[in-house]
């Protein structure tokens, strides 16, 4: 490998980890990690609710035994999983003859700012989409010429541990597991009868098992949601989901029309590429044909559960791995362009240099340690949570906080980590009694005439941009200040 190649993976994914760990710092605690954290608590022992992604869940535990709980704490285990995700990135980009090929790669699959903002999140996705590319890998690298056997059954194994680990922080991945472990069962049975049935059996029984348990698990937990009421986030129809998949991936604020036709245009134009490629030379390189048959089933399936079974389809952050294996058919575009040579090869350099324009730039624009894309009025929490603690320290006991329903998470994981005069606690009805209030400036549920609000509270901090004030009653304001607060302008 040419060594300018390295130090450009090298340089590139120490950048990308760097800003991932950055926000992990920096970041205030969003609701959702919030909730998550609840569980790692074992405050809600009896609550099922989709917001439990298993295996985040758990490696939370394990990260705030190890080392506390603070922000990075709880979403160490999200950073961790770009580790894998960086080999996988390296294993794909590193079979690229071109330089140009190669850089494209990296930036597809580096440089989207949701990929870059849920390994810097204690929730599922991160760690998701970051075990499911090495799965996918494994299964890839096993079609080698010439690889020796054991490292192709090693690989199997492989693909049906990471997979199923995917598949324990993110269930909604559940089809393109399917899909991937059942194409493996297909190229294992094919092997076997190859073999005269004698070679492959171990492989096949020990991913097998591994498969199964993880499957099983996952079906039997969806089932209990889906009893629960709880598969509500999603789309309702098949034009809501291709609009919002467009617009959470392609249209994102701030990018600007310039940038957003650079990244959606140059992808579907690769998509066309593929298409004419496909029919020209029929041969189709490994990797495309194990996106397209992922991308491909993974999509059936949503349009078979929703049709049957009423299921909602993916909104969001929950299609991120069909964002995923959308890039991996344009890198595979990409390897095929490049292997038929002449002016496809020139006519993929120039579409590549197009994305990775339209990518690297909508990355720039979006690029902040300010706040989580889909939590914006989580984002000043720890201000607003330190804030009410210097009122609140100076009083003779707990103080007591009403709050909007969407903050009660987010304030007590700052009051439990932080050990404040404050009480945790999950009401959020606005009396207008306790000490201090947390509102929500767009939606305030409060009567701003009414005199118990008007003539008892006073404002103490507000962030018009992130919808959130806190106020305090008069008398607990006034002790506060006796004692040294101040309200920053």
């Amino acid at each position: 490998m040419p060594r300018a190649r390295q130090i450009t993976f090298w340089t590139l994914t120490i950048l990308a980890f760097a800003y991932i760990l950055a926000r992990a710092i920096l970041l205030s605690f969003t609701i959702d990690e919030a909730m998550t954290f609840n569980y790692v608590l074992d405050l809600w022992p009896d609550v099922l609710r989709a917001n439990d992604h298993v295996l985040n869940t758990q490696a939370m535990k394990l990260t705030r035994w190890l080392f506390g709980d603070s922000e990075w704490s709880m979403r160490l285990p999200n950073m961790l999983t770009f580790i894998p995700y960086a080999w996988g990135t390296w294993q794909i980009a590193s079979k690229a003859k071109s330089y140009i090929f190669f850089l494209v790669t990296i930036v597809l699959l580096y440089a989207h700012p949701t990929f870059l903002e849920f390994f810097g999140l204690a929730r599922g996705y991160g760690m998701g989409i970051g075990l499911i590319l090495p799965a996918i890998v494994c299964f890839w690298k096993s079609f080698e010429e010439g690889l020796e056997l054991r490292k192709v059954y090693r690989c199997q194994i492989l693909t049906a541990l990471f997979a199923g680990m995917a598949l324990l922080a993110y269930a909604a991945l559940l089809n393109v597991y399917i899909a991937l472990i059942g194409l493996m069962v297909l190229v294992q049975f094919r092997d076997l009868y190859r073999s005269n049935w004698k070679k492959g059996w171990m492989a096949l029984i020990v991913s097998g098992i591994i498969s199964v348990l993880f499957f099983g698990k996952t079906v039997s937990d969806l089932w209990n949601l889906k009893e629960a009421e709880e598969l509500f986030f999603g789309t309702a129809t098949y034009g809501e989901w291709f609009e919002n998949t467009y617009r959470y991936y392609f249209k994102l604020g701030g990018s600007g029309a310039l940038v957003e036709s650079l990244a959606f245009g140059g992808l579907c134009l690769f998509f066309i590429l593929s298409i004419i490629l496909i029919i020209k030379f029929k041969k189709i390189p490994t990797l495309l044909q194990l996106a397209l048959a992922l991308f491909f089933i993974s999509i059936f399936g949503w349009i078979l559960e929703h049709e049957f079974f009423d299921s909602k389809l993916p909104r969001g952050r929950t299609n991120i791995v069909n964002y995923l294996l959308f890039s991996l058919w344009v890198i595979g575009t990409m390897v095929y362009a490049e292997q038929s040579g002449g002016r496809w090869r020139k006519i993929g350099s120039g579409l590549a240099i197009i994305i990775g324009l339209g990518m690297a730039s909508n990355l720039f624009l979006q690029m902040n340690v300010d706040m989580a894309r889909n939590w914006k009025f989580s984002a000043r929490m720890k201000e607003v949570a330190l804030t009410a603690q210097d009122i609140a320290q100076h009083w003779p006991q707990p103080v007591e906080m009403e709050k909007h329903p969407l903050y009660r998470s987010n304030i007590n994981y700052y009051i439990r980590t932080r050990d404040m005069n404050i009480l945790a606690d999950m009401s959020f009805n606005f009396d207008l009694k306790k000490e201090l209030l947390l509102v929500r400036t767009r939606d305030l549920r409060i009567d701003t005439a009414d005199p118990r609000f008007t003539e008892n509270y006073v404002k103490v901090a507000e962030y018009d941009k992130y919808e959130v004030a806190l106020y305090a009653r008069k008398d607990v304001f006034e002790h506060a200040v006796q004692n040294g607060f101040s309200i920053e302008p």
